[in-house]
């Protein structure tokens, strides 16, 4: 399976948040130590992310959730049926 089909297996048909995706990439293809969450090297995690999203899209993710003025207005989400990101107003 690919990363698209592994997070539609895992979280089924709903719609997930940037951190919540963040999270199970970390999980799902990071290392895991004993004792603690699991860890990724940033070029990896950035490369799995652009997989999943595009490189576009995974920009205007990074923006709409890192830049406090676009996330009081706008909502970012991953829709898992879909494979694909959406942006909505608030």
């Amino acid at each position: 399976m690919g990363y698209k089909e592994d997070i539609l297996a895992h979280y089924g048909s709903q719609e997930i948040d940037f951190g919540e995706l963040g999270v199970f990439v970390v999980n799902n293809y990071g290392e895991k130590e004993e004792g603690e969450g699991g860890k990724i090297c940033a070029i990896k995690f950035e490369q799995i992310m652009t997989d999943i999203l595009g490189r576009d899209a995974y920009t205007m993710a990074k923006f709409v959730t890192g830049n406090s003025g676009a996330r009081s207005k706008l909502k970012w989400r991953y829709v898992t049926n879909l494979k694909d990101s959406v942006i909505s107003e608030r």
